[in-house]
């Protein structure tokens, strides 16, 4: 399956808004953050639609920061998808990835991830782990 990501209309907006406050998307978010606007509304970092290109069935989304960094460092500030299981996460992250180095020649790709969250994908995919001070 191969997934299509494009950058997000207006008529993406109430699908963005599902995916980002279902339950299994917003617990790590601490309370307060749930009540504020979706992080898709960050001036500078628009999202990206995630669709199945077969069907053109959305999937999930991903902002990504960085593409007109003039140190061509790329950040992925958020990767969320609407049903996990089916392999759409890593789809998406090899895309990101294969766009990053091969098509934007970024020498950097990073992401912060939430100690509580599941970090076996990234790992899987051959990102390293830093450790603050």
């Amino acid at each position: 399956m191969t997934i299509h990501l494009r950058r997000t209309t207006p008529a993406d907006i109430p699908f963005v808004c599902e995916v980002e406050n279902a339950p299994e998307n917003t617990v790590h978010y601490p309370v307060e953050r749930r009540a504020v606007p979706p992080r898709t509304w960050q001036p500078g970092h628009p999202p990206y639609d995630c669709r199945k290109k077969e069907t053109g069935h959305p999937v999930g989304y991903v902002i990504i920061a960085g593409l007109t960094n003039p140190h061509q460092s790329i950040e992925l500030m958020c990767i969320t998808i609407a049903v996990k299981g089916e392999g759409n996460g890593r789809n998406i992250l090899r895309q990101i990835k294969h766009s990053a180095f091969i098509e934007q020649k970024a020498p950097r790709l990073w992401l912060d991830v939430k100690e509580m969250n599941d970090r076996s994908l990234y790992l899987s995919e051959g990102f390293h782990m830093l450790r603050g001070k």
